[in-house]
């Protein structure tokens, strides 16, 4: 199977005042994309299977080139997984881009991938992570800690907690009816889902996850104005949480921005109500830097990139990036956004900006 991507470079420019510049163009990535600032790793369909796509760079401001690694039978997600895999929770990896996870659904299965190195010539490896049946649909969302060491997964029922590739814990939630974001903060220690309950109720579950176990911290019910499975929960340090309310101003959107008191429970502060350069769903996924100050905010048509200030608790619009029903990737860092716009022939672009 031939599935080696060409990459033609567009252009390399100088990024100033937190800007965002096109690096470079990818020709495929139609199902999914996640980014550092070392690895885009992205999914594409190809001869009935699903097949991973590595690309890596060793140093910044630098094209990202294809790891010719052949990609065996054994190493790809299931076929019939393909379909969910341009959803934009299925996929993660870590901060410096050497770790990688795919959930596939159908077969209940995690596929977790390790680069040797950023390097051209790094090979790949591939670990397996079932439950032995006991965690239907497992990696129907996915999310994975900066070190990689990390990893939450959710299940139709269940939120599933990993420690280097092995169940250590999990969580059930009886009362929900569909879940609708999984999140975890950059240093792996504070976890939220989001929910909706089968009495209509929009929920956001945060936790801490210590030694190896789920601990409750707090529910937090959204207003009433919230519609079912319209949010998301964003997570950078586990100080600021956001909020996402795609429903809002007719599907306009919007981001509700809760932070952490001194007590340890998250406040609601205040909202960002979302631009009409590119209408439609803000606040389908939340990028945030690992200090908080730079996120990006993803909708249906566009995302958007904010920069944020703890102290005064301002946020201010750097910079809106169109785009077409896409997958999005964007490094823990915040330095490099990956959009995949291939069902409509574009590709894959990707954008460099000083790290947050």
């Amino acid at each position: 199977m031939n599935w080696k991507v060409w990459a033609s470079i567009f252009l390399v420019l100088e990024c100033v005042a937190g800007q965002y510049q096109l690096l470079q163009h990818l020709d495929a990535s139609e199902r999914g994309v996640v980014a550092s600032n070392a690895t885009i790793v992205s999914i594409i369909y190809d001869g009935g299977l699903t097949c991973p796509i590595f690309n890596v760079r060793e140093k910044a401001n630098t094209p990202f080139n294809t790891v010719p690694v052949t990609v065996s039978s054994d190493m790809v997600p299931h076929p019939s997984n393909v379909g969910l895999f341009g959803d934009k929770w299925s996929m993660s990896t870590s901060a410096n881009g050497t770790i990688t996870v795919i959930g596939g659904t159908s077969n209940s299965m995690l596929y977790l991938y390790t680069l040797s190195s950023t390097s051209a010539n790094a090979t790949v490896s591939l670990q397996t992570i079932t439950c032995s049946g006991v965690c239907p649909s497992l990696g129907w969302m996915v999310a994975l800690s900066g070190d990689g060491n990390t990893l939450l997964a959710l299940d139709t029922s269940s939120v599933y907690l990993f420690n280097s590739g092995n169940l250590v814990d999990f969580a059930s939630f009886v009362k929900f009816s569909t879940f609708c974001g999984l999140s975890i903060s950059y240093d792996g220690t504070i976890g939220a889902v989001g929910y909706a309950t089968s009495g209509n109720d929009n929920v956001i579950s945060v936790f801490s996850i210590d030694n190896s176990h789920i601990v409750p911290i707090q529910n937090l019910t959204l207003p009433s104005e919230v519609l079912g499975c319209s949010y998301v929960p964003g997570l950078g340090s586990g100080k600021v949480l956001l909020v996402g309310d795609t429903a809002w101003n007719s599907g306009q959107g919007r981001v509700l921005v809760y932070v952490l008191d001194s007590f340890g429970r998250y406040d609601y502060k205040f909202q960002v109500e979302c631009p009409t350069t590119y209408p439609g769903m803000c606040g389908r996924r939340f990028y945030m830097s690992p200090d908080d100050t730079r996120w990006i905010v993803v909708g249906y048509n566009g995302c958007y990139s904010y920069q944020f200030d703890p102290e005064t608790l301002s946020v201010k619009l750097l910079q809106p990036f169109s785009s077409l029903v896409p997958a999005f990737g964007v490094s823990w860092d915040t330095s490099i956004l990956a959009i995949s716009v291939i069902d409509y022939g574009s590709g894959m672009g990707v954008y460099e900006a000083p790290p947050a």
